[in-house]
């Protein structure tokens, strides 16, 4: 993703699995106590500016804002994330 142009025509759409979250709170279901939460937050911060730099919009966020969806589960971790996105 670190290769999306810098300038468009028209509109820019991105799905897929971007095996990261957006929000290490609202898009996983480990505990905000968990270890791997400071990793996610640098990841987060990442993407997050991912966004902002290219004006993109998490759509499912943008219709559900208080509520946890998931697309994964890891059983090594025995946690659920939301890693799938449609980005406008």
């Amino acid at each position: 993703m670190n290769k999306l142009p810098t300038s468009t025509t028209g509109n820019t759409i991105i799905c897929g699995d971007l095996n990261h979250v957006l929000s290490s709170h609202a898009d996983t279901s480990l505990p905000n106590t968990s270890p791997r939460h400071s990793a996610m937050r640098t990841q987060s911060k990442a993407l997050h500016h991912l966004l902002t730099e290219h004006n993109l919009y998490d759509t499912w966020r943008m219709l559900h804002p208080m509520e946890k969806g998931f697309t994964y589960f890891s059983q090594v971790h025995k946690s659920f994330s939301r890693i799938d996105y449609a980005l406008v």
